[in-house]
């Protein structure tokens, strides 16, 4: 019987913020690399340890092929948030609020009222 693998969890504003910063800095270290199984492998070591150590996120890479700028299929990673470095699998619903709240999510402060509505602060026009 195949293992089937664990679901993916629900990030955090932050977590996502730093997760596209540290892909960020991947895609410039590796991006104009040649496409070789050393290269590959280079990067998905590199890239599990950096999501677990600077965010604390147990991540899973895999491959899927793409079609590149000149039409030719390459292997490109793929990567998954599996779950947390510690074993912390829940969402704390607080710090989700607060974080969305202070507009971590989308550059907006805004507040969650106790019907779960988003209400964002008045402009003045």
């Amino acid at each position: 019987m195949l293992d089937q693998p664990e679901p993916e969890i629900e990030l955090y504003p932050s977590e996502r913020n730093q997760a596209m910063i540290l892909l960020a800095n991947l895609q410039n270290k590796y991006g104009s690399k040649p496409n070789t199984k050393e290269n590959l492998e280079s990067f998905t070591r590199e890239a599990q340890a950096r999501f677990a150590e600077e965010i604390g996120l147990v991540v899973e890479i895999g491959m899927e092929y793409v079609q590149d700028n000149r039409g030719d299929m390459v292997m490109s990673p793929v990567i998954s948030m599996m779950s947390r470095v510690g074993g912390d699998q829940g969402i704390d619903f607080d710090r989700m609020s607060r974080e969305t709240q202070w507009g971590y999510l989308d550059g907006v402060t805004g507040r969650i009222t106790e019907d779960g509505v988003w209400r964002e602060p008045k402009k003045n026009l």
